[in-house]
């Protein structure tokens, strides 16, 4: 670090060359605060849309599933096309409840 400020005062002013280097040192730092706070964004969607699709799968399973049961029973009334879904939507919200509850990284 001494000698680029070395090589620096042999150019110019001494003063006028850490005022430039403290100058980049500080536009670096907001440039990173800016990379951080958007991967952060970034983070918090990709966490959201994570969420979202295993939602989505398992309601889809338990659709499938409980239909497939169902024909395979021959039941009049449809109790797992209805219990699956139901039981795959408590076990998403918990889940959901589970992941917010704790801090973000």
């Amino acid at each position: 670090m001494l000698s680029i400020l070395l090589l620096l005062a042999g150019k110019q002013g001494f003063s006028e060359n850490i005022r430039v280097f403290t100058s980049e040192i500080v536009f670096t730092k907001k440039q990173e605060r800016r990379k951080k706070m958007k991967s952060d964004g970034q983070q918090n969607t990709m966490r959201y849309a994570g969420l979202a699709t295993q939602l989505m799968v398992m309601m889809l399973i338990a659709v499938w599933g409980g239909n497939k049961i169902d024909q395979w029973l021959h039941w009049k009334v449809p109790v797992f096309l209805i219990l699956f879904p139901l039981a795959a939507l408590g076990l998403s919200l918990w889940q959901i409840m589970n992941e917010f509850s704790k801090p973000k990284k």
